[in-house]
């Protein structure tokens, strides 16, 4: 039995729902998102191709520009969907760029038409138990009035959603589990439930049989692996920094109450001289600082 390619490649997601024979996949999985009302359902898109060509070197993962995919609705909203597997901790920055860049494309057609982001990421993002959130642009102290209906932020976060009990029942829940690792039994429920569904897993079947996809397939994986494990040990130097800066702290507070060497020594686990460099740098300073701790590698991020 072939081996089912992960819905979360970015190579693999763009090929499922960025391309114009598969939009009534991605029309489903808009719905889902949205859950318009029957009579304001996505009932059609123009799904706008990505034109450019694949970088010599596919294992390149860093794209900040790129929006995954494009569709424009046939009352003129644009509707950009990502996929971020990897938190780079630029999330903001990313989603505000890719919807403001799609808006002021239509500005420059003389449109100011409602833009539409839908993100999924494989990562905690939003400080909310939910794991899908929607943002709009509303008064702070009344949250009825909004400035604009132009901006519509969705987040839906995966990491969350996996610690959610399913219902088969709600279309988008159907969809994550489609996008997530499933089994068989769940799979063919769902595909059953869901026509769109069942295109995306056509689709992926066929995919994975084709072997210029399956080589790029496993180049990307590669590079999104490798790239998981670098931000992996920046998170753990940050942590260590934080833990050196923490004793430090200690260290500063004991010296101001008078405390020996050995004592601090014995409390937080620094060098004799390291607690001396400190005394001294105290003692050479109006204002008591603490010297930097010597993990500063995760500053770079």
């Amino acid at each position: 039995m072939k081996k089912r390619l992960k819905v979360k490649n970015d190579l693999i997601f763009q090929k499922l729902f960025g391309r114009q024979d598969s939009k009534d996949s991605l029309v489903s999985l808009i719905n889902s998102v949205l859950q318009f009302d029957e009579e304001r359902k996505v009932e059609d898109v123009n799904v706008i191709e990505q034109q450019e060509e694949l970088p010599v070197d596919i294992s390149k993962v860093e794209n900040q520009g790129k929006v995954d995919v494009v569709a424009k609705t046939k009352d003129g909203q644009s509707i950009n969907v990502q996929l971020q597997i990897i938190n780079r901790f630029n999330t903001d920055k990313k989603v505000l760029y890719n919807w403001s860049r799609l808006f002021c494309e239509g500005l420059d057609m003389g449109q100011a038409n409602k833009t539409i982001s839908i993100n999924f990421l494989d990562f905690d993002f939003i400080e909310s138990d939910n794991y899908h959130t929607v943002f709009h642009l509303t008064e702070d102290t009344n949250n009825h009035c909004k400035f604009t209906d132009l901006l519509e932020i969705h987040f839906i976060e995966l990491s969350k959603f996996r610690k959610a009990k399913p219902d088969i029942n709600r279309p988008l829940e159907r969809w994550l589990l489609f996008i997530e690792p499933t089994s068989a039994e769940v799979l063919e429920m769902i595909t059953y439930r869901d026509p769109g569904i069942s295109k995306a897993e056509k689709l992926l079947e066929s995919l994975s049989v084709d072997e210029e996809v399956l080589k790029l397939y496993e180049l990307r994986e590669k590079a999104l692996s490798e790239e998981e494990s670098k931000f992996s040990g920046a998170r753990e130097e940050g942590k260590k920094e934080g833990i050196i800066e923490g004793l430090y702290l200690v260290a500063r507070n004991m010296i101001n109450a008078g405390m020996d060497i050995h004592t601090i020594k014995k409390v937080t686990g620094l060098k004799a001289e390291e607690i001396i460099a400190l005394q001294t740098s105290m003692q050479n300073n109006n204002q008591p600082q603490a010297p930097q701790p010597p993990f500063n590698q995760f500053n770079q991020f």
